[in-house]
């Protein structure tokens, strides 16, 4: 009797000890450290894959950065700017052959009255330059708060709903989003969401291709502007396909982020960047010695065939 009970004794034993572990890995679970964990394998895994930074001279960033605010403030105009300043820069890119020019700004308010000058002139200034450039993408941001978006130019960006969006589960989801003035919408090329969502311990590793804006799909500005500047091919072949087979997007429809380099160029004028930066205010003296017929201190072909993203999210280190 005694030699039986041994393998029954273990079995208890060995059944007791898969009960506490499964009881552990459930409690891990819903603490979210099975999840901290597997993300922090991730940055590790990321850090060690590092690959070295490539020059790109398909993207062009134009930065509101610390050098313009001082320089205009100097000039008597203080931050934020007349929007007739964004239509006459963008009429300039549009001229040097940029192929889209995104404003990483919610223009959701009426420009304001300046000494001398009229917010709602200005806006119409900045208008007129998106509507006829044709090349202007703007931003919208979704909100967790308020009631269905009370305006939406479903056109403009909507998504039409395919198999291949209704396959992904846990989109972002917004209830409402703040848009941009009608007038700016109106000849606007496209607009994308802008929201960039952290994982639960606050670190960004995911980038959303696509989310919902109640029950429509709506695209991040990045998807919106391949999806309008890739012909229709191309864009099967390069992006859905790859999201369909699950390389470069995951079940939630994002994307990992990885470093992609920094920008800028060193003292000495060695290339070891990625993209190049340009202090905002540079680049529309170059308009303005272009309007003159001086020669512009940043060639007139530097934004050729670009797009250029137009950002107040860092400070230039650039070469202007």
């Amino acid at each position: 009797m005694k030699i039986k009970s041994v393998p029954r004794k273990k079995f208890f034993l060995d059944f007791l000890l898969v009960i506490i572990i499964l009881c552990l890995f459930i409690v891990l679970s819903f603490s979210g450290t099975l999840d901290y964990l597997n993300w922090k394998l991730f940055d590790v895994l990321v850090v060690h894959q590092k690959s070295i930074p490539e020059y790109r001279d398909n993207v062009a960033i134009v930065c509101i950065d610390q050098k313009s605010i001082d320089f205009y403030d100097k000039e008597g105009t203080s931050w934020p700017w007349p929007r007739e300043f964004h239509g006459r820069l963008l009429r300039y890119l549009a001229d040097c052959g940029a192929r889209a020019v995104f404003f990483d700004i919610i223009f959701s308010e009426q420009d304001i009255d300046r000494t001398g000058s009229s917010g709602e002139n200005s806006d119409n200034e900045f208008a007129s330059a998106i509507e006829e450039t044709g090349v202007a993408y703007l931003a919208v941001s979704g909100q967790d708060a308020g009631d269905k978006e009370s305006f939406h130019y479903d056109s403009k960006w909507v998504l039409e709903e395919t198999e291949l969006l209704r396959r992904f589960h846990g989109l972002p989801g917004f209830k409402s989003a703040l848009y941009p003035i009608p007038k700016f919408m109106d000849g606007a090329s496209g607009m994308g969401l802008v929201n960039l969502l952290p994982e639960n311990d606050g670190i960004y590793r995911r980038y959303p291709l696509v989310s919902k804006l109640g029950d429509r799909y709506v695209p991040s500005i990045a998807f919106a502007v391949v999806k309008d500047l890739l012909d229709k091919d191309t864009f099967g072949q390069r992006v859905l396909n790859n999201i369909v087979n699950k390389s470069i997007a995951d079940d939630e429809g994002k994307i990992f982020l990885k470093w992609y380099g920094k920008g800028g160029i060193n003292p000495d004028g060695e290339v070891d960047y990625v993209f190049t930066y340009y202090s905002y205010h540079a680049v529309m003296a170059a308009a303005i010695q272009e309007e003159r017929g001086d020669t512009p201190i940043i060639p007139g072909d530097t934004f050729k065939d670009k797009i250029v993203i137009v950002t107040d999210d860092g400070i230039a280190t650039g070469k202007t």
